[in-house]
Formats: C-alpha cells, sequence, structure tokens
C-alpha cells in the first residue's frame, strides 16, 4: 500500500494539497482530480463523518483526516495501484 502523507507545516504542501483546521484537500495521483476529506457529515453524502472518505470517481484511494492541523492531528491518503510511478508526473512526492 502507498501512503502520502501531509505535512502539518502549510509551507510544506505541493500546490495541489491543503490542509486548514478539520478539513484536507488531496489530489488523487490515480484520477489526479483534487477531492476532500473532512469530518462534516453534511458535506458529501459518500463521507462517513469520521474523517475517511473514499475516492468518489475511481474508488481507489481513501483519504484520511485525524485531527486538525494545528493540535496535532493527522492527514494522509493511501491507495493500491502497483503500477504507479512513485514519483507521478505532477511531482507528488511519497512520505
Amino acid at each position: 500500500m502507498l501512503k502520502r502523507n501531509l505535512d502539518t507545516n502549510p509551507d510544506k504542501h505541493e500546490i495541489n494539497e491543503d490542509w486548514e483546521g478539520n478539513n484536507a484537500a488531496f489530489q488523487c495521483p490515480i484520477c489526479s482530480k483534487i477531492f476532500i476529506v473532512t469530518d462534516n457529515p453534511v458535506f458529501s453524502k459518500s463521507h462517513d463523518g469520521r474523517g475517511v472518505r473514499r475516492r468518489p470517481s475511481c474508488g481507489k484511494l481513501t483519504g484520511h483526516r485525524l485531527g486538525g492541523r494545528k493540535s496535532g492531528g493527522n492527514a494522509f491518503i493511501e491507495w493500491l495501484t502497483p503500477n504507479l510511478p512513485l514519483e507521478a508526473p505532477w511531482h507528488f512526492g511519497l512520505n
């Protein structure tokens, strides 16, 4: 399983990711679309209200947002794609 963590320092985020409060935005390394993970159940019908969300378009990625950025939380995405290069064309670094 591949995993990409968001740094708690916003200056270290890629241009295609963000994390503010209880909301995190990621770019899917499979379909390249941006999606948001939050613990607000009103946000999306596909969201489970626990800070976990499967990518609605391709379904091959899961985003996690556990706690807020400033309160020491953790935000990351994980996926199973053995043929995806470790460094995708849009400079999607893994850490």
